[in-house]
């Protein structure tokens, strides 16, 4: 196109609308654009968009055309030139410029990244991973790696042989803060299994007031919507972004919005440059959920710990399908055009069409396969509900929440409002200390239905420095992080870090043993003074050092001639 020198045009875009139009002064250069003569009149008619707004000639005269909210002098700025400009032709049709560097090719724009799905790794893999965030333990490290593994190998068989493998449930024993939990809970976010954790104790007898043990299940059930709508998401996003990116070009630019040229404003959108932009958008009215049960629900309701429907998706989200097919609305959501900046509106626009998308017979359906195929439960202090043999006395939170746990660690179907689930391949992996009973008080049972018997060791002073210094972004470099954000400096000498684990040691040993729980009291404790008076540290650089360390926990009082449990 030719370039024009003297006056420029930029324009704030919001939603083009002919509605005001002003005579423009531009001195005219040489031209080779094809525009085409109306059949109603011989003057030559045609438009460019320059820096966002629409400049519009009729034979020679040149016409802006603002957004009708706009006041024309806060939407013109002057500049040198209007190079970045894009003519086009009265019917649409493109015209040329002599600058091809202002359009980009398709092909050039980036992409929204394809999620790659997650290879099933071996059991020495998967202990290999797990070494990265838990020290120590290899033998419980290595049952949890193999019990995963032979879940993917039981896949591999026909329908009927799957059947028939039951899994490999795991009875952890071992002192607090060993990291029971922990192995668990990483396992399950390597492999990406719907997890939970429940404490025993938690659980009474049915028929007695308080949560019976059925309820870990729907637990289960409700991480596995969570997780499977992530996944969800994350399939869907790059064909919903595709979707979202057309809508605010169509909002930028009308009419324009069909051209060829859109390929340049398409870059810019994804690039960020316009996300301070405000356009006029379609939106869903967000509207409360109302209370109920969806498919495969019971119509009265259900046992404690259940959820309503609300609570599934998040406060702060969209109108949903699931409004539709529970029959409020079949399919038809509600919109209104709202003014919004684009960043704001891509969110928006985003959320709706994951909604949109992501049908409740889908979710429901992966979430149930996947809790039953790839379920783990974390059971934690099963050994407070075990009584030493020869005692007596009723207790509604002991043996007879051993016996409810029974036919669900064996299999058996399961009633929520997500439908049924079945709990024969779902991985339960019990723990406890057992420091007042041993493993052999539970009900025998029970103990055939955790075959797999671990006992983890306590941690030794060498261990917790390995603690504080090996795992990626462990307790240290938490700390080093957190105060950085303060604009201090703060390192952890060799010295420091072992004087922390000696300390932890000790204190284990003569007071109570808490494991590695104990590390955190100690670092906290070292860096309190550093925390609140960080202020007074920004620019400067903080060494901590066994002296360092010394001085801030003088005050701790240690009695050597008690011992604790180890």
């Amino acid at each position: 196109m030719a370039a024009a020198q003297g006056a420029a045009i930029q324009l704030r875009l919001a939603g083009l609308q002919r509605a005001t139009a002003i005579p423009v002064a531009l001195r005219h250069h040489s031209t080779s654009c094809s525009s085409r003569t109306s059949s109603s009149s011989s003057s030559r008619y045609y438009f460019a968009v320059v820096n966002g707004g629409l400049l519009h000639q009729v034979g020679g005269q040149h016409h802006l055309h603002l957004h009708k909210h706009k006041k024309p002098a806060s939407c013109i700025k002057s500049a040198s030139s209007i190079s970045t400009a894009r003519l086009f032709s009265s019917n649409a049709v493109p015209v040329q410029s002599q600058k091809g560097a202002d359009r980009e090719d398709e092909s050039k724009i980036p992409k929204p990244p394809q999620a790659s799905q997650p290879q099933m790794m071996t059991p020495p893999e998967l202990a290999a991973e797990l070494d990265k965030f838990v020290i120590g333990q290899a033998d419980a490290k290595r049952a949890m790696a193999s019990a995963i593994r032979f879940r993917w190998r039981r896949k591999q068989l026909n329908e009927q042989q799957r059947e028939d493998c039951n899994p490999r449930n795991i009875l952890m024993i071992g002192p607090t803060g060993c990291g029971k939990t922990e192995i668990a809970r990483r396992l399950a976010k390597i492999v990406d299994a719907p997890f939970v954790i429940a404490e025993a104790t938690k659980f009474t007898e049915v028929g007695f007031h308080g949560r019976d043990i059925e309820s870990v299940m729907r637990d289960l059930m409700e991480a596995g919507i969570k997780m499977v709508q992530k996944k969800l998401e994350k399939e869907y996003t790059p064909m919903a972004l595709e979707v979202v990116d057309e809508k605010l070009l169509e909002a930028l630019l009308g009419d324009l919005s069909q051209d060829t040229d859109r390929v340049t404003w398409r870059g810019h959108l994804r690039k960020g440059w316009l996300d301070e932009r405000t356009v006029f958008v379609d939106v869903p009215v967000t509207q409360t959920q109302s209370p109920g049960g969806i498919l495969g629900a019971p119509s009265g309701g259900m046992a404690s710990g259940s959820l309503e429907l609300g609570d599934i998706y998040r406060d702060d989200r969209d109108l949903n399908r699931l409004t539709s097919a529970m029959g409020g609305g079949r399919g038809v959501v509600r919109t209104e055009k709202k003014k919004l900046t684009i960043r704001e509106a891509r969110k928006k626009l985003l959320r709706a069409e994951l909604d949109a998308r992501i049908t409740q017979e889908e979710l429901i359906q992966r979430a149930l396969k996947a809790v039953e195929e790839d379920g783990i439960v974390f059971l934690d202090e099963i050994d407070k509900i075990v009584s030493p043999k020869g005692s007596y006395g009723p207790d509604a939170s002991s043996e007879g929440v051993q016996r409810d746990l029974l036919p669900i660690i064996e299999g058996t179907t399961i009633n929520t409002k997500y439908g049924n689930i079945k709990s024969n391949h779902v991985l339960f992996v019990c723990a406890g200390s057992f420091h007042a009973v041993r493993p052999s008080d539970m009900l025998a049972e029970l103990q055939g239905r955790l075959p797999v018997k671990i006992k983890l060791h306590p941690l030794t002073e060498g261990d917790f420095y390995r603690i504080l210094s090996e795992p990626e972004f462990g307790i240290i470099e938490q700390n080093v992080a957190l105060l950085g954000t303060e604009g201090a400096t703060v390192e952890w000498s060799e010295c420091g870090i072992r004087e922390v684990a000696r300390l932890a040691t000790e204190m284990n040993t003569y007071i109570e043993n808490t494991g590695a729980r104990r590390l955190h009291t100690i670092v906290e404790q070292v860096t309190d003074d550093l925390s609140f008076n960080i202020a007074e540290y920004k620019g400067k650089k903080v060494l901590i050092d066994r002296a360092f360390v010394e001085s801030k926990t003088s005050t701790i009082e240690i009695d050597k001639t008690a011992r604790g449990l180890l």
